[in-house]
């Protein structure tokens, strides 16, 4: 898959799927696949799962898999704003890698993932590198220097967000993106969580953004707006 080019295409609409069972799963899939033409891309939230046997996860992503999207796999950690699990994040991803099917693994910058970039890579798929900056400890320059390392990791995109606490923060990731874009080939995604930080999710292109997070009922994130109304304001607002 050449995500390359996202670079330089519209911004592209993602959903999650954050059921815990296989019947929430089958229901977003269907909700999904009934606003198909509005949906570019889905995140498949796997920290939101009760069972992480083998065959459960092999019968949730076959589910999955009935949406035909390129697909996001996604095990975000409770620092970075997920999900409580025992297993460990680098085993799970690997076994995820060797035994699902998906086209993209988020993978969070700060977790020393050289080693899982490698085998994505290796598998033929790509990588998003990602940081959730919930407490704010990241200015503008810092939002930059995230960018930066996760292209010097080999990652295929680079995924930035935080939670403002005000306005001048959203500005400030606003223009760490814009550099960001300028400076590096690969593609980036970059957003402001909750309401503070909602008019990052509705202008994405305006700062070089490659994906907005949206929903269709469950939120995985604070401030997703529901993906009919994100789909017509990206589209109205868009340069």
């Amino acid at each position: 898959m050449d995500v390359s080019k996202w670079k330089d295409e519209p911004t592209k609409i993602a959903v999650p799927i954050t059921g815990e069972n296989i019947a929430e799963i089958s229901k977003e899939v269907s909700s999904i696949n009934n606003a198909i033409d509005k949906i570019d891309l889905i995140e498949w939230r796997i920290d939101y799962l009760k069972d992480f046997s083998l065959a459960n996860l092999i019968e949730c992503n076959r589910i999955v898999r009935q949406v035909k999207l390129p697909l996001i796999l996604t095990l975000r950690s409770v620092e970075e704003g997920g999900n409580a699990i025992e297993l460990d994040y680098h085993d799970l991803l690997n076994r995820c890698i060797e035994t699902l099917d998906f086209d993209i693994l988020d993978v969070e910058i700060d977790k020393k993932v050289d080693k899982l970039i490698t085998k994505v890579h290796q598998n033929d798929r790509c990588v998003i590198a990602s940081h959730h900056d919930l407490k704010h400890r990241l200015d503008e320059r810092g939002i930059i220097e995230k960018f930066k390392l996760m292209n010097d990791h080999n990652a295929d995109i680079a995924k930035v967000a935080i939670m403002p606490k005000d306005e001048k923060d959203v500005l400030d990731l606003i223009q760490a993106s814009l550099v960001a874009n300028d400076e590096l080939d690969i593609p980036i995604v970059s957003m402001a969580m909750g309401e503070k930080g909602m008019i990052s999710r509705i202008i994405p292109s305006n700062f070089g953004s490659s994906i907005s997070f949206g929903s269709l009922a469950k939120s995985s994130a604070p401030g997703q707006i529901q993906v009919d109304e994100l789909k017509r304001m990206i589209d109205t607002l868009k340069y």
